[in-house]
């Protein structure tokens, strides 16, 4: 399972290595510019149930397999109602959102495009948040592998024809047809549970899986417009998409070294929700530290190995990125403090304490946007960079 997110990772990191050439630094920054937008709305749909269905699923597919499937339906209904205002607000306001908010009117076709890849990537990451609650993560492994293969493929040849709206169009055919596979491979996994989904009797669930994802949400609302608002800021500044390909293509690399820890962090959840449910807090505490070291040893060597290898990854993406190696050694720098982040949110979350989480995130979040507002405007790319670790730093 672990080593199928690697590979997954792997093959992204590689496509985006592909484009970024394919398209160019300016190109590359508008295509992150569209990504960030489409992450945002991408929340406002996710609407936190991913988190409920990990967190209930695991709870009761032992105990109660009556009632998980009617926590997997409510999410699942849910999910497809939010989605749909989702994608009727990226389309009706593309026009608005790419001239006046993101001041890049030539992006109104690239967000049309995009809807389709927010509402596939949405339905993949409940998806897996229900196999990972079910604890099949060779299952969830094997479709982000194949999704990783499909997005390669589609990624690179219709970014040749068809530039930014072209590379998410690709992403988009990934998401749909590992979302289609899992589909069928997820009802396997209910029979031998016993679990039937239930779409009549779901709304009994209502007030638990709402209870959890609202907190949820919030704490998610706190951190991704945040981060938009950032991007925004800079790919607004002089030459700022130029800045923002160079900061996206840095950020290509901080991702691989949390990613694992989040692997390891969300098929700890299962286990720690257990422990924590039992009333076993010494043990609940141990596997706390195992999960923290487990984490250092993902994020902290690698992180120190990419610096000092900084200026040859960049220039890996082609003319003009080879400037931004300090961006990418800023970025490294910033893993291991993420990872440990990510390992105090997984623990909060098995302790049903989102709003705990929600409020760390506000401290995060207004250090970040203060500190981007300063340093974008001095340093651009690298100015956002600073502001991201230092961020996780405090």
């Amino acid at each position: 399972s672990l080593l199928g997110s690697v590979t997954s990772r792997i093959i992204m990191l590689i496509s985006m290595i592909i484009v970024a050439r394919i398209l160019g630094k300016v190109s590359f920054g508008e295509l992150a510019l569209v990504q960030a937008t489409l992450g945002v709305a991408g929340l406002m749909a996710g609407l936190g149930l991913g988190s409920a269905a990990t967190r209930f699923v695991a709870h009761y597919v032992n105990t109660d397999p009556v009632r998980a499937g009617r926590v997997i339906a409510l999410v699942t209904i849910l999910t497809s109602g939010t989605i749909l205002i989702s994608v009727g607000f990226l389309v009706l306001g593309s026009g608005f959102i790419s001239e006046v908010v993101m001041k890049a009117p030539q992006l109104e076709t690239a967000l049309i495009w995009g809807a389709l890849l927010m509402a596939s990537q949405v339905l993949r990451g409940v998806q897996g948040s229900i196999l990972i609650g079910l604890e099949r993560f060779d299952t969830n492994a094997r479709l982000i592998i194949i999704e990783g293969i499909v997005s390669l493929i589609s990624m690179v040849a219709l970014a040749k024809v068809m530039g930014v709206e072209g590379a998410l169009l690709g992403l988009a055919v990934g998401a749909i047809t590992t979302w289609c596979y899992g589909i069928s491979l997820q009802n396997r996994e209910y029979i031998p549970r016993q679990i039937e989904i239930n779409y009549f009797d779901c709304i009994t669930e209502w007030r638990e899986v709402v209870g959890f994802s609202i907190p949820s949400f919030l704490s998610h609302t706190v951190a991704t417009p945040v981060l938009w608002m950032a991007i925004t800021m800079l790919a607004r500044t002089d030459n700022g998409l130029a800045e923002l390909g160079l900061y996206q293509a840095a950020y290509q690399w901080h991702g691989p070294l949390i990613f694992l820890p989040m692997i390891f962090m969300s098929a700890s959840i299962p286990v720690l929700v257990q422990e924590w449910e039992s009333g076993d807090r010494l043990r609940f505490k141990r596997l706390v530290i195992v999960i923290f070291f487990t984490m250092l040893a993902f994020s902290l060597p690698p992180a120190l190995l990419g610096a000092a290898a900084s200026p040859w990854i960049m220039q890996l993406y082609g003319p003009g990125f080879g400037d931004g190696w300090l961006v990418l050694v800023l970025l490294l720098l910033a893993a291991p403090f993420h990872g440990v982040a990510k390992v105090a949110f997984g623990v909060l979350s098995a302790m049903n304490r989102p709003w705990w989480i929600m409020s760390v995130n506000l401290l995060w979040a207004t250090v970040f946007i203060l500190t981007s507002m300063f340093f974008i405007q001095i340093w651009g790319a690298m100015g956002l960079a600073t502001a991201f670790l230092g961020a996780y730093v405090v």
